[in-house]
């Protein structure tokens, strides 16, 4: 589990997960930055930037390492496997706590 700790205990890599979740486990990276501004109340042209800088840099690299996610070019995908499955299971002892973001 220490990956998944590593992985949810970013606001926004675990807000990134539950639009991946909500949208059939694909979306492009744009979709994804506006979903956390609005999160994040800012939906101001200087923080989605702010936002999508952090995504590419940061934040859907460390999903790539843990092999969670694939990106093709500006679309991100969930990758299923065995940390996809304990995500899941982790985010269902939660119930929807996590999914009504």
């Amino acid at each position: 589990m220490s990956n998944l700790s590593q992985i949810l205990g970013n606001e926004r890599r675990t807000l990134m997960i539950i639009f991946l979740l909500r949208n059939g486990g694909k979306a492009y990276v744009g979709e994804i930055a506006e979903y956390i501004c609005i999160q994040e109340k800012d939906t101001t042209s200087k923080h989605r930037k702010s936002v999508y800088i952090s995504l590419i840099q940061t934040h859907i690299p460390k999903l790539r390492r843990e092999g969670f996610i694939e990106l093709e070019r500006d679309l991100v995908m969930i990758v299923h496997s065995k940390l996809f499955e304990d995500l899941l299971k982790f985010l269902e002892s939660f119930n929807s706590s996590f999914m009504k973001r």
